[in-house]
């Protein structure tokens, strides 16, 4: 035990004296030696004297702000750099930066590139001064909050991380973590760059209490346009599926997401938000569930109006005016165009006679953008992608037949044309009629269901192309089954691989979607199956699916390696 001990004694004087080292010898010494390299690659910075007075200045109050936050954190915390203090300090120094050490570390060298005239030095101290901001962030605050727990929570709520003036310039935020500030800064500054965001009703936004928000879901960045005009965190209910990924699943983690099984009752999800609520925060839903892809409204169920009466809190409704055109679904980049975020009026479900009316006073004002004329799209390729959507000519019935021109779409099968406007209309260039996706793509649905496009004849389907396959096991995760062949043969959908075959009739599936990364999704009797399309349009597949769907008694048998698993797990 003794042994133990004093091996972890030793270990820490180790590492105290290896961050000193890294502190005192080798960053300085990097940046000195780098700084020269750097002078060219940056943009010349004039320094107008008394810069030798203020960088002498600024590298003394550094140094002082640096070595008294070490003192402290000895006397009053127990403990050294690198090492994790006994007691959390929330005095003194630490009462006006969360991390007066690296916030000094950082001022003491920009002090010094003021001093010495050094513009690459102080490109060097900018890139220091982020990765400090990183490393507290992502490694020291959780560090800190595990160990201290409510008390460094309460600290940290009411202490900026590195500068003195951090959540002023987050307009006065109070209870966001660090993490959700700076990626909300970055889409609230990206969206006025890339969209000339306008905001309506910003004076409707309640900065306390509980509330529900409710928005239109046209675009991939909804949830954080909306979020960043906000002095509070919104906790937005958000599709499973996004958890299943370790990436998204950190990232939706930031900002509180809560997830949401599809197509299904969340008992969960439910209670989750009645605490939010009950806490009085806000939480934020879509009622569509979805994005579409012509951008127009989704038919929403009266169960999410009955859900929104039920939580008995105001409901503050949210519309985004060009967020289709900002954004497509077909689209794998965003284009250029005027977007505005409008605010209504909180309202209370309790004012309405029945659940009727009150959905009637929601999406009057979150669909109210569908009245509007489409906005101008201003980009070099403004329909780029479109082709996922528009998959078939309804000319000549070609399915995947249309390629995309400078001005818009071409048949190579009969040779006919439509231009795509600003507004992503389409104006057939032969008879100049024009129309919106949505009715586009009702009229290849009704030549679908009418067998007169390519693979559809008398009502049998016949359809194939190349997929990467997974199974849906949990929110967790996918299991992966490989790539291989996807098939629409009469009224039996197979998926073949080298490892396994799935097979179905197609009365057997529940159901059919394209999911947020537009990988088809089929659910069956024995689970769900996802099927990401190569090399063809996803939304032609959900189409001849919908079409073909039948009714048959047989369900989802594996064969191949998939049986054999199956048979021993059954004899087992």
């Amino acid at each position: 035990m003794a042994n133990g001990c004093c091996g972890c004694e030793l270990r820490k004087k180790w590492k105290v004296w290896l961050v000193a080292l890294a502190f005192i010898v080798f960053i300085p010494w990097a940046m000195v030696r780098l700084a020269p390299y750097l002078e060219p690659h940056v943009p010349d910075t004039p320094f107008e004297m008394p810069r030798e007075i203020v960088g002498l200045a600024m590298a003394l109050l550094g140094a002082y702000v640096a070595f008294r936050a070490v003192m402290v954190l000895s006397f009053s915390g127990k403990g050294w750099p690198g090492d994790e203090p006994e007691h959390l300090v929330d005095t003194q120094i630490y009462r006006f930066v969360l991390h007066p050490m690296y916030w000094g570390y950082t001022v003491f060298w920009g002090g010094v590139a003021i001093h010495r005239g050094s513009v690459g030095l102080l490109a060097e101290t900018a890139i220091l001064g982020i990765a400090f901001t990183l490393w507290c962030i992502l490694v020291e605050e959780p560090r800190l909050r595990r160990r201290f727990g409510a008390k460094y929570e309460n600290h940290r709520r009411r202490t900026p991380t590195l500068l003195p003036v951090w959540r002023a310039l987050y307009w006065d935020v109070h209870d966001m973590p660090n993490t959700t500030l700076i990626l909300m800064a970055f889409f609230r500054g990206l969206s006025r760059i890339l969209w000339n965001v306008q905001v309506e009703g910003e004076e409707h936004i309640p900065h306390e209490g509980p509330v529900m928000v409710v928005c239109n879901h046209v675009n991939l960045v909804d949830p954080f346009l909306v979020g960043s005009y906000f002095t509070r965190p919104i906790y937005f209910v958000a599709s499973d599926e996004l958890f299943r990924h370790p990436l998204t699943r950190w990232f939706f983690r930031c900002f509180k997401a809560m997830p949401k099984r599809r197509w299904s009752r969340d008992i969960a999800s439910i209670r989750e938000m009645r605490r939010r609520l009950d806490a009085g925060s806000a939480v934020g839903i879509f009622p569509e569930g979805q994005r579409n892809w012509d951008g127009g409204p989704v038919i929403v169920g009266d169960e999410v109006y009955r859900l929104l009466r039920h939580m008995g809190v105001p409901v503050l409704c949210v519309t985004l005016v060009g967020g289709h055109e900002a954004w497509p679904r077909w689209s794998k980049l965003p284009g250029i165009c005027d977007m505005t975020v409008r605010f209504f009026e909180p309202i209370d479900p309790g004012d309405y006679r029945d659940v009727a009316d009150f959905r009637h006073a929601v999406e009057a004002r979150i669909f109210n953008f569908a009245t509007e004329p489409p906005v101008p799209r201003r980009a070099l390729a403004l329909h780029k992608g479109i082709t996922t959507v528009i998959w078939g000519c309804i000319e000549c019935g070609g399915a995947m037949t249309l390629e995309e021109t400078a001005r818009g779409l071409r048949c190579s099968k009969c040779g006919a044309e439509w231009d795509v406007t600003a507004g992503l209309e389409l104006v057939n260039c032969s008879t100049g009629a024009r129309m919106l996706q949505r009715a586009y793509h009702s009229k290849l649905i009704r030549l679908l269901r009418e067998g007169r496009m390519d693979g559809a004849i008398d009502c049998v389907f016949s359809i194939e192309c190349e997929t990467r396959a997974f199974r849906i096991e949990s929110t967790a995760g996918l299991a992966g089954l490989g790539r291989g062949t996807l098939t629409l043969t009469g009224k039996e959908l197979t998926f073949r691989s080298e490892r396994s075959t799935h097979t179905a009739l197609l009365g057997d599936i529940a159901f059919t979607y394209l999911n947020l990364a537009n990988h088809l999704v089929v659910v069956g009797p024995e689970g769900a199956l996802q099927f990401k399309i190569i090399g063809d349009s996803p939304v032609r597949w959900e189409d001849y699916l919908s079409a073909a769907r039948g009714t048959s008694a047989r369900q989802w048998k594996p064969t191949g390696l998939a049986a054999v698993k199956a048979e021993r797990k059954r004899q087992a």
